[in-house]
C-alpha cells in the first residue's frame, strides 16, 4: 500500500481560499477613505465693521456672532469675532474672508491667535 499524498493543487486551493475569505473582511480597512481624527471648522467673515468687547487690552469679538460651519448664521461676524471664536475652539480653523469686500478698518490691535 502506497501512502497518501496530498496533492499540491488542492494544497494551493486551501491556501487561495484562505487568503480569499479573509481579504473579504479585511478589504474594508484597505480601502476606507481616509478620516481626520478632529475635523476643521470653518468662520466666515462676513462684515467689514470692527467691534470688540471690553476695554484695551481685552479686545475680544463676540464668539456668537460667528456659529462654525455656518455661512447662513455669520451674517454679522467681523475679523476679530472669527479670531474670538477660532480661539475658543478645540479643534483646527479656518477664517473664511472671501465674503468681505472693501476694507476693513482696526479699531484696536487685534487679539493673539
Amino acid at each position: 500500500m502506497s501512502p497518501v499524498v496530498a496533492s499540491r493543487r488542492s494544497s494551493s486551493f486551501r491556501v487561495l481560499s484562505f487568503l480569499f475569505a479573509n481579504l473579504v473582511w479585511l478589504a474594508p480597512l484597505f480601502f476606507a477613505p481616509a478620516t481626520n481624527a478632529s475635523a476643521a471648522d470653518t468662520f466666515y467673515v462676513q462684515v467689514t465693521t470692527d467691534d470688540f468687547t471690553g476695554p484695551f487690552p481685552n479686545l475680544d469679538g463676540t464668539a456668537a456672532n460667528c456659529p462654525a460651519n455656518n455661512l447662513a448664521g455669520s451674517a454679522s461676524c467681523s475679523l476679530r469675532d472669527a479670531m474670538t471664536a477660532a480661539n475658543a475652539d478645540a479643534n483646527p480653523v479656518t477664517i473664511d474672508m472671501s465674503g468681505v469686500f472693501g476694507t476693513i478698518t482696526l479699531a484696536d490691535p487685534l487679539p493673539n491667535l
